[in-house]
Order: structure tokens, then C-alpha cells, then sequence
């Protein structure tokens, strides 16, 4: 359950563990007249209205080390190696915008009514190929950086506080259950 990325059917199977062990220990009871397969579907309905679609979708560990706060970082050598990280994907989405910027002028030119401006195009053209290799390079130091030791530690405790997070919204859900099936 617990490995590189969360998915909505990991978070919904940790959730129908709870619920099955709230069953065990009689914390909530089965509802005899629709059976356990209407008690889980209600159940796994419920955890489904009740979390946001962001919350559902798997994290990338280049996501999780974007959203890194400075405060998992336990060391100087950590904080700017999260810096610098970030300081990279800063620089990738800026190319990125120029990249998509030039491709629309390039568009724009070689649709544009009347005479095509071939030079225009064909500088437009190398500007967006240097920024497509800037984006390359940029993304391939991450990659270097991503393999460094001080960032592997943030992004396992990043891992760890995210499963923990995950854990109490879900027993948070189950409670919620819990009150909303007693009524």
C-alpha cells in the first residue's frame, strides 16, 4: 500500500481495511438487510464524496519534491538541494512558457493570409529548438539531482508524512461514516 505513489484504489482499499476493522471490533455494525457488499459500496461512495479529486490522483516524486516544504529538509545541505531543486523547476517552467509562446508565433506565421515570412519562421523555429534543449538539460539535472542522497531522504519523509496524512483522512472518513451510518 505504501510505495511511490498513491492512487484513489489504494486510498479506497486502506479505507475498506478501516471499515473492516471497525466491523471486527464492533464499532459499527453490518446493515443485515443489504448485505456487505451495499455496506462496502456505501462506504467507498462516502470516502469518494468526501476527498478532493487532487487528493485522488498519484503524486510523482518529482511532484512531492516540488511541493517539498523547507521544513522536512533536517539539514543545511538538504534545504539547498530542495532550493536548488525547485530552482530548476522554476527555470523549466520559464522555458516552457517561451517554448509554447514561440510555437504559437510560428503557428501564427505559417497561417497567416498572404506571403509566408520564411526567415521569421526559421528563426522562430531555432529559438523554440534552444528552448526545447534548455527544458532537456534543465530536466536532466533534476533527474541528477533527484538522485542525490539528501533529496532521496526529504522525498522518503515527504512519502512518509503523506501516507500519514492519507491514514488520518481516512480514519477521519471512516468516523465521519461511522456517525453519518449511526443516525
Amino acid at each position: 500500500m505504501y510505495n511511490d505513489k498513491f492512487t484513489q484504489a489504494q486510498y479506497v482499499e486502506f479505507a475498506r481495511l478501516l471499515q473492516e476493522k471497525a466491523l471486527l471490533d464492533g464499532t459499527i455494525k453490518e446493515n443485515k438487510q443489504h448485505g456487505k457488499a451495499s455496506r462496502e459500496l456505501d462506504f467507498i461512495d462516502f470516502i469518494n464524496e468526501n476527498t478532493d479529486v487532487d487528493e485522488r490522483k498519484p503524486l510523482s516524486n518529482r511532484e512531492i519534491l516540488a511541493t517539498a516544504l523547507e521544513t522536512t529538509a533536517q539539514n543545511d545541505v538538504e534545504r539547498n538541494k530542495l532550493k536548488e531543486y525547485k530552482g530548476k523547476i522554476a527555470l523549466i517552467e520559464s522555458e516552457q512558457a517561451k517554448l509554447s509562446d514561440l510555437k504559437g508565433k510560428i503557428k501564427d506565421l505559417s497561417f497567416a493570409k498572404g506571403p509566408r515570412d520564411t526567415e521569421a519562421i526559421k528563426k522562430l523555429q531555432f529559438e523554440a529548438n534552444q528552448a526545447a534543449n534548455r527544458i532537456n538539460t534543465y530536466d536532466r539535472q533534476l533527474l541528477t539531482l533527484e538522485s542525490t542522497k539528501a533529496l532521496k531522504g526529504v522525498l522518503e519523509r515527504e512519502k512518509q508524512m503523506a501516507y500519514k496524512r492519507a491514514e488520518k483522512r481516512g480514519k477521519e472518513a471512516l468516523a465521519k461514516y461511522k456517525e453519518d451510518a449511526a443516525k
